[in-house]
């Protein structure tokens, strides 16, 4: 017989233990020359991550695509600004080199929220890294220019909660992009879908930044629609966070989808993410989200 949500909870709990952050630092990365290839990092240490940093002397403008990847398998692939843009919006300190005088930048790349909970009380996030498992970070970096150190420094820190002997849940970033064939509405395949899949947020951006209004249709039934100019509204009002500068954020939980702290993109039939936008052209799509891996029976 399945066990209740509440004994679920209770078994998850007992398996993550205390949520006890602490800082760490991580081994070198790679040596070598990254530029027009990557900065890799090796993690070895066997921990449950909420959240992974990298520092370095080079502008943000000069990395490219971040990549985590667990057995060879690519758990994170985003623009590493992604990052400080997610900072942004949550109103979090962003350090890049050469603004504001800062000489380092840094990436922080978040698993965990400590306020990040069903309303069961089950807490999700954390990158849970277990025995037998190879784990590799690459940061993508440009071609050099002018002023760029010679060899630029990478470092990798790390703030870490005690080793978990099961994963429950794995916080993934993703990118991938939708083309706009038309001018004004139009219906497209909804860019990630899964029962397994707690959607977060997501991010929309396109050259001309010109969306208007951003509607989902499950199985043909409108069941969200919203004006950009009130969803970046909402965002500052409800969500007590930042509208980005250019695209339209996607906040689920401050949309109406607070129970699960999440969209579940499923539906019997079809899911479509309809897009009302001034001109053609591809856009961007940026998800955070949650993947459930399994849950205690």
């Amino acid at each position: 017989m399945a066990i209740s949500t509440g004994q679920q909870a209770a078994v998850i709990a007992a398996g993550k233990g205390a949520f006890s952050v602490r800082p760490m630092d991580l081994d070198p990365f790679r040596s070598g020359s990254p530029y027009g290839k990557h900065a890799i990092l090796e993690i070895k240490e066997l921990n449950a991550f909420a959240s992974i940093e990298v520092v370095t002397d080079l502008p943000i403008e000069r990395l490219g695509r971040v990549s985590l990847e667990r057995n060879n398998k690519e758990i994170i692939g985003v623009d590493a600004d992604f990052f400080h843009k997610r900072d942004t919006k949550k109103g979090l300190p962003v350090e890049a080199k050469g603004v504001k005088g800062a000489t380092k930048t840094r990436l922080i790349i978040p698993f965990a929220d400590e306020t990040l909970r069903t309303l069961a009380g089950i807490r999700r996030g954390e990158l849970v890294h277990q025995a037998g498992e190879h784990l590799m970070l690459k940061v993508g970096v440009n071609a050099k220019e002018a002023g760029d150190p010679d060899i630029p420094e990478f470092s990798g820190k790390a703030r870490v909660v005690d080793y978990q002997n099961e994963r429950y849940f794995q916080q993934r970033y993703t990118q991938t992009s939708i083309n706009h064939t038309q001018t004004g509405e139009q219906r497209h395949e909804f860019p990630l879908v899964g029962a397994n899949v707690r959607l977060r947020s997501m991010l929309l951006e396109c050259e001309n930044d010109d969306i208007t209004r951003v509607s989902i249709r499950r199985d043909k039934e409108l069941i969200w629609e919203q004006d950009v100019e009130d969803i970046k509204f909402a965002l500052g009002r409800y969500g007590e966070m930042n509208a980005p500068a250019k695209g339209v954020w996607i906040d689920f939980v401050s949309c109406g989808f607070a129970n699960e702290q999440s969209f579940i993109p499923v539906a019997k039939e079809s899911l479509k993410l309809v897009i009302d936008k001034r001109t053609t052209g591809t856009i961007d799509v940026f998800n955070d989200f949650i993947e459930v891996e399994r849950l205690p029976e």
